[in-house]
């Protein structure tokens, strides 16, 4: 699947969302903080809390894929996030697409 689109790829990230809340027992008031993270965002974010859920996308889809986690999650966007271009994103080096909860940090 080399080119995979950003609704495949969000629908993915969605999918691997749901198992990893099911196999750690998330409660009703537990909720998934998403983010866009460069490569060293992404290693402390894994390193610090468990579970975390990282998958890295292409620049040119991973603001769409974003918007539609976010929206499958009924949560709001953070505006600075979805105004971002894909020159944006390049520059900032953002790759991944994270999810984490900060109620489990690593002990």
């Amino acid at each position: 699947m080399k080119n995979k689109t950003a609704a495949f790829e969000a629908d993915l990230f969605n999918f691997q969302l749901k198992n990893s809340a099911d196999e750690c027992g998330f409660k009703t008031d537990d909720s998934w903080i998403v983010k866009l993270a460069d490569e060293e965002e992404m290693n402390r974010i894994r390193k610090n809390y468990i579970p975390s859920v990282i998958s890295p996308i292409i620049p040119g889809h991973l603001v769409e894929v974003y918007k539609t986690v976010k929206m499958k999650l009924k949560q709001i966007e953070d505006e600075e996030v979805v105004t971002l271009t894909k020159k944006d994103v390049e520059r900032l080096k953002l790759n991944y697409i994270i999810a984490f909860n900060e109620k489990r940090p690593v002990r």
